[in-house]
Formats: structure tokens, sequence, C-alpha cells
């Protein structure tokens, strides 16, 4: 599944305002997702079964003093579907 069919699915289960901002064309194609729907969003791509994304394969973080936030970066896998 290509990373705009899975930004897709998001913003259709979780609400347009799920996701922040996406490109899908980068390298490695991310989706920032609102700090307070992280954990719904999550949840779906777990347990939806054409997602099905199963592996946290690396977590970091980077805190922004000057701005005071922390950004969490998740890299997600789906070993069953192969996608990330």
């Amino acid at each position: 599944m290509s990373p705009a069919n899975i930004f897709q699915k998001i913003t259709d289960n979780c609400g347009p305002e799920a996701i922040e901002s996406s490109n899908e064309d980068a390298l490695d194609p991310y989706c920032i997702v609102k700090t307070d729907m992280s954990a719904d969003v999550c949840r779906f791509l777990k347990e939806e079964p054409d997602l099905a994304f199963d592996c946290l394969s690396n977590q970091s973080g980077v805190d922004f003093l000057k701005d005071e936030k922390i950004q969490v970066i998740m890299h997600l896998y789906s070993y069953p579907h192969r996608h990330k």
C-alpha cells in the first residue's frame, strides 16, 4: 500500500484533523500527527487489518528547547503487508 493510501485511511478513520501535514514523496515518507490524536492513530494503524502495523522499528525524540516542545519520531512497519 502506498504512503498516500495509508495517509488517506488515517484521515478517513480518524478525521482530517488527525494529520497536520504529510509528505508521501520524501525518501522516507512521513506524516505529522496531532499530539492529542497520536494514541488513536497508532491504535488504528495497528488494528486495521489492511494496515496491520505490528512493529515499531525505531523511535527517537527531539527536544526543541527554544520552542518548548518535544517531537517524537516513530518508524512503523507491517510484517504481514511489508509496508512502512
